[in-house]
């Protein structure tokens, strides 16, 4: 008898442990199996990301090699950002700047030293400048920068350089990088409405003031200016005039 009752829970034991591994084998071998699709469509279907950073970082670097000398920017390194400082040249390896940041500098050493970087940029690219250059009473040489005879400053506190490795984001300001029409022509657009806002608001303002007419097309136009310079700037800020050019961001 107990034989018997063995024999037949070893019977009935088999068919239930045997489905669910079947059945679980199976399903794993399904997911193994899409899975192994789904990668492989996505590998040959989407570039390594790594890939597509360096490839879009190459690109956008290119930009910064175009930027023309006198160029107003503001570059990021390393989370720190150095405001108005004018492009006079950039390679793969690094961008060359002037910092024109302190205020006691004379407007002269600045108009200079900016024709100098659009003429020559080369000069700025040595520490030690081999050759003297004079414009007016403003002369540069390897001593520094001189103003009338007297030194307004050195060449090493002006000249920076920042390694492309360093860098994290070069931005133009509003108006420099010279990519979009409101940029290049949108002071036309603040002029034009100036002054149709003053002609129409001086000729409305005149009609409708009866008998002082010379005060309602005064306070027309002046009416009319604030409105037309406002629609002006208004138009040249949906624009993008007053924004800053991204030009160069890492990946």
């Amino acid at each position: 008898m107990k034989r018997t009752l063995s024999v037949l829970l070893i019977a009935l034991t088999i068919p239930l442990n045997a489905q669910p591994a079947t059945e679980k084998f199976d399903l794993a071998r399904a997911i193994t199996r899409e899975a192994e699709r789904f990668a492989e469509n996505n590998r040959f279907s989407h570039p390594v990301g790594n890939s597509q950073v360096a490839s879009s970082g190459r690109s956008d670097w290119s930009r910064v090699r175009t930027l023309a000398a006198g160029t107003k920017v503001i570059v990021t390194v390393q989370g720190v950002k150095y405001f108005s400082r004018y492009v006079v040249a950039a390679d793969d390896a690094e961008i060359t700047v002037l910092n024109f940041v302190d205020p006691a500098l004379p407007y002269d050493v600045r108009r200079v030293l900016l024709g100098l970087a659009s003429r020559q940029p080369a000069y700025f690219a040595i520490s030690q400048q081999p050759e003297v250059f004079v414009d007016g009473n403003v002369r540069v040489d390897p001593e520094g920068v001189f103003v009338g005879g007297q030194k307004a400053t050195t060449l090493e506190r002006l000249v920076e350089r920042f390694a492309t490795h360093e860098i994290t984001e070069i931005r133009a300001y509003p108006g420099q990088a010279g990519s979009t029409f409101m940029g290049n022509f949108g002071g036309l657009f603040a002029l034009g409405g100036a002054i149709a806002g003053i002609v129409g608001g001086g000729m409305l303002g005149h009609r409708q003031f009866a008998h002082h007419k010379a005060l309602g097309a005064t306070l027309g136009a002046a009416g009319g200016y604030v409105v037309g310079i406002s629609t002006g700037f208004g138009i040249m800020a949906i624009g993008g005039a007053f924004r800053e050019d991204v030009i160069y961001r890492a990946p």
